[in-house]
């Protein structure tokens, strides 16, 4: 289990015998840029880079499904996920612009206000919390075929919806 990157500066790789990240692992670290988390972890906690206001590129595990509460919630300044692949997998990142994210499942705030993140294609999320995209100004819907519930507020501000696309969308 990692759980404090508070200290942690710059672009930073987690050791590979990694498996959880605890919640608030990096909560509130502005010398963070960049996080790569090994393919093997299977989940990574509620707020773990919440307020991360210098995190800019993320590398994130394809097996980790949900995206939990507030996990970027503040990262003014992301702009990219990519997906790392498996452990059996070759070791080359992959942008999610190029393949959909592996969530199914984005809970309340996990991005609220990453003005920055764009490009993601929606793939199998089926669920979006409350306020979960709010703020995600250059982040559009596109095309959101699986999504079958949105909570309160979930598309708030982000890029190109507005309140009618967004009551159509969930």
């Amino acid at each position: 289990i990692f759980w404090d990157g508070r200290n942690l500066k710059g672009a930073v790789s987690l050791p590979e015998e990694i498996r959880v990240v605890a919640g608030g692992a990096f909560y509130g670290n502005r010398l963070l840029t960049e996080i790569r988390f090994p393919g093997h972890v299977t989940w990574i906690g509620g707020a773990a880079l919440k307020g991360c206001t210098n995190l800019r590129r993320i590398v994130w595990p394809k097996a980790v499904t949900t995206a939990e509460p507030e996990v970027f919630s503040g990262c003014i300044r992301l702009e990219t996920i990519e997906l790392c692949p498996g452990s059996a997998e070759i070791k080359k990142p992959e942008f999610l612009s190029a393949e959909a994210v592996p969530w199914k499942a984005v809970k309340d705030r996990a991005f609220y206000n990453c003005r920055k993140l764009s490009g993601i294609l929606w793939g199998d999320i089926r669920t979006v919390g409350k306020e979960a995209f709010s703020g995600c100004a250059a982040l559009g819907l596109g095309e959101a075929h699986s999504l079958e519930w949105a909570g309160e507020l979930a598309f708030e501000g982000m890029g190109g919806m507005d309140a009618a696309g967004a009551a159509e969308g969930g």
